[in-house]
């Protein structure tokens, strides 16, 4: 859905960002980090909120919410070109706006609260994007930017002060972001949080169901070979929290559809 950007759709400071995204679901991966995230927050003493490394540096505080500004600015921008907007979108001075951010009162608790209010945000506004949305290019600070390309941006940014809290705040494990999970095993988990486990465990045994957790997207289709085509195109181009909630809406409007759609059965 998001394929990686090229260099063309990256100013040359953000390209070193990419070089610690790993290939995959961008949003798939969003999602993680946005857990990951939360969880690093969570372990952390709350007096440790207005630690510094050295003097005149970025709080812990201010630097999650320097994240969280970004992130915002990049959906911004995203929405901005999205729709067709064709001026130079402003720049920020990161330092200008963390000397304003009132992070010094913040808690790591309500930056935690933020941070996940805030992706849940970007992951509904990208899911969103039909084909067309995704493939529109503009400016931004003098700059050439992609709607494909913030999803990225925001996943590197991230993890680039992820490696910094590790490194210089000593945040244990700050950057130790799991691996992405296989596709067929983030369907999984994505259709026993929506009540349809039953739906595959009626018609796959315990092997088919091992494999489908194991499968990237080519071995998911392949255990699907009778399924209507809109479905297979679903499970080829959309995160598996998107197939799970077609899936939803198909049982919602009509079970026995829902059945036919996957298995070509009712």
């Amino acid at each position: 859905m998001y394929p990686r950007p090229t260099d063309a759709e990256l100013p040359a400071f953000l390209r070193a960002y990419m070089d610690h995204v790993p290939d995959g679901d961008v949003l798939a991966m969003l999602a993680e980090q946005g857990r990951h995230v939360g969880a690093v927050l969570a372990a952390l003493p709350a007096e440790r909120a207005s630690h510094r490394y050295a003097e005149g540096k970025w709080s812990i505080a201010r630097l999650i919410q320097h994240v969280i500004d970004g992130e915002r600015l990049f959906c911004y921008r995203a929405l901005c070109i999205a729709r067709g907007d064709t001026q130079s979108l402003p720049g920020f001075d990161e330092n200008a706006y963390a000397e304003h951010d009132g992070s010094d009162a913040r808690t790591l608790d309500s930056l935690s609260a933020e941070h996940a209010a805030v992706r849940r945000a970007t992951l509904t506004l990208f899911a969103g994007f039909d084909a067309a949305a995704r493939e529109r290019r503009g400016t931004a600070n003098n700059r050439p930017a992609s709607v494909a390309a913030m999803p990225w941006i925001i996943a590197g940014h991230e993890r680039h002060h992820l490696r910094i809290l590790q490194q210089r705040y000593d945040v244990a494990r700050a950057a130790e972001i799991a691996p992405e999970a296989p596709f067929g095993r983030q369907l999984y988990d994505e259709l026993r949080s929506a009540g349809l486990l039953s739906v595959l465990t009626q018609r796959f045994d315990y092997a088919a169901i091992q494999r489908l957790k194991a499968a990237d997207r080519d071995g998911v289709l392949a255990l699907f070979p009778k399924a209507e085509f809109a479905f297979r195109e679903r499970l080829r181009d959309e995160s598996a929290r998107q197939v799970a909630a077609a899936m939803v809406e198909a049982r919602r409007q009509d079970e026995r559809h829902m059945l036919f759609m996957l298995f070509a059965m009712l």
